[in-house]
């Protein structure tokens, strides 16, 4: 909840306005895709998409899913 406003259009509006032209965020979630989140990110970025990744969780012994959202700026 602290960090709520960064997950909105307007927080990642700031965001945008730090990377270069055609510059690439990358965000790694223990989620699965949140559409909200994808949503936010397709107002600001010019490409904006979410990837789930399953890799071998060795601590855990089994096969665990992360999402990945990348979000790339006009170039």
């Amino acid at each position: 909840p602290a960090h709520g406003a960064f997950y909105t259009a307007a927080g990642l509006e700031t965001l945008v306005r730090q990377l270069h032209r055609g510059g690439v965020f990358a965000l790694w979630s223990n989620e699965p895709p949140e559409p909200d989140f994808l949503g936010a990110m397709e107002t600001v970025f010019q490409c904006a998409s979410a990837h789930v990744v399953e890799f071998w969780n060795a601590s855990q012994d089994r096969t665990a899913s992360n999402t990945i959202y990348l979000g790339r700026t006009a170039g």
